[in-house]
C-alpha cells in the first residue's frame, strides 16, 4: 500500500514538473514596436527644374515605428505645390515644338521611407533627423495646336532618389499616469526636408504625429 501511494505521489510530482517546464518554455508571440501616425503641411519654393511651384503642399497620413528612444522608421506620402507653367516652353528636358499651345503640370508626389534618429534635449523637446529613399512621380499635359486627333498628351516621369530631413520635436500631452509619453509618440514637428535628384525639391514642414 505504501508503495502504491509513493508511486502516485511520484507520478503527480512528475506531471506537475512537466507542466511547469512546458509553461516556461512556451514561446512568446511577436510584438510590434510602438507606432504613431503622421499628417501635416509643407511650404515649397518654386523650382522649375524639379517641376514644383511655390506654395502649400501636403503630407498625407503616414506611419512610424519607434524601436527605442533614438531609432525608428517612417513611411509617408508628400504632395508638392503645383507649378504654374503657362508661360514655359520646356519642362524636365522634354522637347516641344512651336506647335505647343499650353503646358499644364500636376502636383509632384514623393513616397518615402526613412530611418529616424531622435536626440532628446529636454523633457518636451528633441532633435530629429531622417534619411532614406523616395520614389518621385511627376506628370504634365502638353496641348498642341492643329492636332485634331491628339490635342493633349500626358507626359510622365518617375524614379528613386534620396531624401534627408532635420528638425525639432515638441512633445504634446502626457500619458494617463501624468508622466510624459516615452518615444515622443504625440508631438509637433518643425523640419526642413530635401529631396534629391531630377525631381528634387525642398520644403519647410509642420507635422503632427500621434494625433
Amino acid at each position: 500500500m505504501k508503495f502504491v501511494v509513493l508511486a502516485i505521489l511520484t507520478l503527480a510530482m512528475s506531471v506537475s514538473s512537466f507542466g511547469e517546464t512546458e509553461k516556461k518554455e512556451e514561446p512568446k508571440g511577436f510584438k510590434l514596436p510602438p507606432t504613431y501616425s503622421l499628417v501635416g503641411l509643407s511650404w515649397y519654393g518654386e523650382d522649375t527644374e524639379a517641376q514644383v511651384g511655390s506654395g502649400i503642399g501636403f503630407r498625407l497620413r503616414g506611419f512610424g515605428f519607434q524601436f527605442n528612444d533614438k531609432f525608428g522608421v517612417e513611411g509617408f506620402l508628400d504632395i508638392a505645390a503645383k507649378l504654374d507653367t503657362s508661360t514655359l516652353s520646356d519642362v524636365s528636358d522634354v522637347e516641344v515644338s512651336g506647335e505647343i499651345v499650353e503646358l499644364k503640370t500636376k502636383r509632384n508626389n514623393y513616397a518615402s521611407i526613412v530611418g529616424t534618429y531622435t536626440h532628446q534635449i529636454s523633457e518636451r523637446w528633441a532633435l530629429i533627423s531622417k534619411a532614406g529613399y523616395s520614389r518621385y512621380s511627376k506628370k504634365f499635359h502638353l496641348f498642341f495646336e492643329g492636332d485634331q486627333v491628339f490635342p493633349r498628351r500626358l507626359v510622365k516621369d518617375s524614379g528613386f532618389d534620396s531624401v534627408v530631413s532635420f528638425g525639432l520635436l515638441r512633445r504634446i500631452g502626457s500619458d494617463p499616469d501624468g508622466k510624459p509619453e516615452k518615444y515622443f509618440k504625440r508631438a509637433a514637428e518643425l523640419s526642413l526636408t530635401k529631396f534629391f535628384g531630377e525631381a528634387g525639391a525642398m520644403s519647410i514642414n509642420l507635422r503632427l504625429r500621434g494625433i
